[in-house]
């Protein structure tokens, strides 16, 4: 498994791919939404500063504007992308998120963050 770093191109020529080592993640095997984040140990040090995430204390306010990025889907059952996408959603309350897990028969995790909306129409920033 590699990982890259440092770049917003997947295809980009100049991108720092590194080897992983070792993966520490709990229940990485199960089907679950929650706890979506590894730790990675890397064949080599990075000179790449890790983003710092809230603790678990944290609370959201609905309506709190945050932003997402990622490189995967940009629709259901669509394909990934090469390119670094991130777009600025909204956060939703987490009584009415929760409701909206219950209809899909499905249990909202505890430390997931609610945001975008459903059926969000949001463009995404290159």
């Amino acid at each position: 498994m590699t990982v890259v770093l440092g770049t917003r191109d997947l295809k980009d020529k100049k991108q720092k791919r590194y080897n992983v080592t070792k993966c520490k993640h709990h229940d990485f095997e199960k089907e679950s939404y929650a706890n979506d984040i590894m730790m990675l140990k890397l064949s080599r040090p990075s000179k790449i500063n890790p983003i710092p995430l809230p603790d678990k204390e944290t609370k959201f306010e609905a309506n709190t504007l945050c932003s997402v990025a990622g490189w995967g889907y940009v629709k259901s059952n669509g394909s990934s992308v090469d390119k670094l996408r991130a777009v600025n959603v909204s956060t939703i309350d987490q009584e009415v998120c929760q409701q909206k897990w219950k209809q899909e028969k499905k249990a909202l995790p505890a430390n997931i963050i609610c945001a975008g909306g459903y059926e969000t129409k949001k463009a995404l920033v290159r």
